[in-house]
């Protein structure tokens, strides 16, 4: 197998599952992968649904009910390509480490284009910060953050959720709190958040920790709409937002006609939405970062 067919093949193969894995602010969201997708497409994708729940007497049950869920429509509005150039040397170290049976070149090829991508999805959805329907903030101000302060902000939000909704707005276990890496310092003065040896393991995937029920993690793709201010997300694991993503963002071979080394670019679309208004929130909060 050429060069050519080892980056694409294992590009493809790996999109999917390292891209679903890879994403923080991702996890809010119901996501879908769809084949085929063009830029201007709707797609449907189905938000979680939830069982009904009625008074009972001890007599007879009530006759069944189906499940219900909500079909959202995302348009496919966004894009991004990559367009890169294998040079000759790097070739040629790659078919050493492929005759050894490594792929440490092209996992770093592919893992970049991947990441960028990510990054790009995770940015879009972080942008949606304006459609959260619970808002913690300090009388339309922000919040100044501090490592006194900071379990409060936790604990708020969980009351506005917990009572958001009927009820229906908290899910246990299943709650993320997403903050910037300039949050996450100032709460790493708080005495209760400590680093366990797991929890270190997961932090290259953005999560931190665990507290006042939300699993907390960390993104630099969280909005700051002016100098120190943040607008950290709040919401349910895949239950808050919505997207949907091209499953296989495929890479084509090609050569420069001012080149000879080969080059590969590719393409994909994606969508983003906020249908759970009611399962979203943000905090306004701001933060000095000294070392006094």
């Amino acid at each position: 197998m050429s060069i050519e067919e080892i980056i694409c093949t294992q590009y493809s193969q790996t999109f999917e599952d390292n891209f679903k894995n890879d994403m923080v602010i991702g996890r809010l969201a119901a996501q879908k992968y769809a084949d085929n997708l063009l830029y201007g497409d709707e797609a449907n994708v189905v938000m979680p649904g939830r069982v009904a729940m009625n008074d009972w007497d001890g007599g007879d049950l009530e006759y069944p009910e189906k499940i219900t869920s909500s079909i959202v429509k995302i348009k496919v509005n966004k894009g991004k390509q990559v367009n890169f150039e294998l040079e000759r040397d790097k070739e040629i170290q790659m078919e050493q480490d492929l005759s050894n049976g490594q792929f440490t070149l092209v996992d770093e090829y592919i893992s970049d284009a991947r990441y960028q991508f990510r990054d790009a999805v995770d940015a879009a959805l972080g942008a949606l910060y304006p459609f959260a329907g619970y808002v913690l903030d300090d009388g339309g101000s922000d919040i100044i953050l501090t490592p006194d302060n900071a379990f409060d902000v936790l604990s708020f939000m969980k009351a506005k959720f917990a009572r958001g909704n009927n009820g229906s707005a908290w899910v246990n276990n299943k709650m993320a709190a997403i903050f910037p890496p300039e949050a996450i310092a100032v709460m790493l003065g708080m005495s209760y958040l400590q680093y366990t040896e797991s929890q270190v393991k997961d932090k290259a995937t953005g999560f931190v920790t665990e507290k006042a029920g939300w699993r907390i993690y960390e993104s630099n793709n969280i909005v700051s709409p002016a100098a120190n201010s943040y607008r950290p997300l709040f919401g349910i694991e895949g239950g808050s937002l919505a997207c949907v993503i091209q499953k296989d963002m495929a890479l084509v071979p090609y050569m420069r006609d001012e080149s000879l080394n080969k080059a590969f670019k590719g393409g994909a679309v994606y969508g983003v939405s906020a249908p759970r208004a009611d399962k979203f929130g943000t905090a306004k909060i701001s933060i000095t970062l000294n070392l006094s």
